[in-house]
């Protein structure tokens, strides 16, 4: 018997719904056409949605797989880059004891990643860094006390979406934006009692009249995870009920 598939693709309001494949931490291709998962057999794969053809990467990682904005590299867990084909693995090198991917810029060029500022005990000490694919430059952009440095970039690679932790608070349940060098720094969601989290730019920053907008996950104990559309310049929030699961990727028609 096959097993479950659990990986979807839907339209923003839930409908068109199509199921992908039964996998983990799916990633769309801007253009739609491959998706990029983990599988706990084979690792980082890769799938061709024209032919239904499955480029295995080779690693036994392929954790939360980004995307670069021209669809021709792919950023994944432990700092791994590696061609849409699936060739040219390698492992970018840095002096920090843990990291987490973050995005990349418009350039294709330079990643944004977490890393851990000090000790691995120092749970609470992550810095947000960028590095340059081809002249190897680090540069640090700006610091958080979440426990784990995670984010997302704009498509125009102006500002980061990010989890944080208020002071006080009993868990990185906050959503901020900030901009690279972490000025014009503002909260846009925070709940009581729940997660929100992994939150997603519009893959248009011109989406309608009022600009671009966020998908929040949504998480509270013992419910179904919730959405909603989140303007972080005009604070307009929308709802998204027709949704199901935690959404991943959201790619322009």
């Amino acid at each position: 018997m096959p097993p479950d598939i659990n990986i979807f693709s839907a339209n923003l309001d839930g409908s068109d719904v199509h199921g992908l494949l039964s996998a983990f931490y799916p990633a769309l291709s801007p253009d739609g056409m491959h998706l990029a998962y983990e599988t706990q057999s084979s690792g980082m794969n890769i799938l061709n949605l024209n032919n239904g053809k499955t480029v295995s990467v080779g690693t036994g990682g392929g954790s939360d797989p980004v995307w670069s904005p021209d669809g021709q590299h792919i950023l994944f867990d432990g700092l791994f880059v590696v061609n849409a084909d699936g060739t040219g693995l390698k492992r970018i090198q840095t002096d920090s004891p843990r990291t987490e991917q973050v995005g990349w810029l418009p350039d294709n060029q330079t990643i944004v990643f977490g890393a851990q500022k000090g000790p691995i005990k120092n749970l609470y000490d992550q810095l947000f860094k960028s590095y340059n694919l081809k002249t190897g430059e680090i540069k640090t952009l700006f610091p958080l006390t979440a426990k784990t440095a995670f984010g997302t970039i704009s498509p125009d690679g102006q500002w980061i979406a990010f989890n944080d932790r208020l002071f006080g608070a009993n868990m990185d349940g906050a959503v901020f934006v900030a901009k690279l060098d972490g000025s014009e720094r503002k909260l846009i969601a925070m709940l009581d009692d729940t997660l929100a989290f992994h939150p997603l730019w519009s893959p248009d920053m011109q989406m309608g009249a009022d600009g671009p907008w966020l998908i929040i996950n949504i998480y509270q104990p013992y419910k179904a995870a919730s959405h909603a559309l989140v303007n972080p310049f005009t604070c307009q929030v929308v709802a998204l009920p027709g949704l199901n699961g935690e959404v991943q990727s959201w790619i322009k028609p």
